[in-house]
């Protein structure tokens, strides 16, 4: 306990009681917001293929799948796209045409191999930095919700 009364204790803050305390009107904004942080926990772990591992406990072995963290990490890019496509920009547009035209260049094959990580990498890393700047020109990172 401290007895100084003048240090406050030490507490731990909840980051997702932080956004969500029920008082919160559910819009737009911060859906985008709350998939940003999604994004960026998604991107702060090393990225594996799936594959599937095994627990032995004492008369049994339980087989469960670990999942493809870049596929996730694409996965959550591609959601925040589509959550973000009906208020593309003008500017955005044009991005998505050149990013989209980049995808289909990409072989069409498990992405566990080194040879098309990286480009795939670098097309979802471009991707993301062009959704961040639209969120930014719309003006989406304003402390002040806004009205949809």
């Amino acid at each position: 306990m401290n007895e100084d009364k003048t240090i406050p204790e030490e507490q731990f803050i909840d980051a997702e009681a932080m956004f969500l305390t029920g008082k919160e009107k559910l819009n737009f904004q911060l859906i985008a917001l709350l998939h940003l942080k999604k994004i960026t926990t998604l991107c702060t772990v090393e990225w594996h293929g799936g594959y599937f591992n095994e627990k032995t406990f004492s008369n049994y072995t339980e087989k469960f799948y670990i999942m493809n963290s870049r596929d996730c990490f694409w996965n959550a890019i591609f959601c925040l796209y589509d959550l973000c496509y009906p208020y593309f920009d003008k500017e955005m547009k044009e991005a998505d045409k050149v990013i989209q035209k980049e995808l289909t260049k990409l072989p069409d094959a498990k992405i566990g191999k080194a040879s098309q990580f990286n480009p795939r990498m670098d097309c979802m890393r471009k991707l993301f930095r062009e959704l961040s700047c639209f969120l930014k020109r719309a003006d989406y990172f304003k402390t002040k919700q806004r009205e949809e």
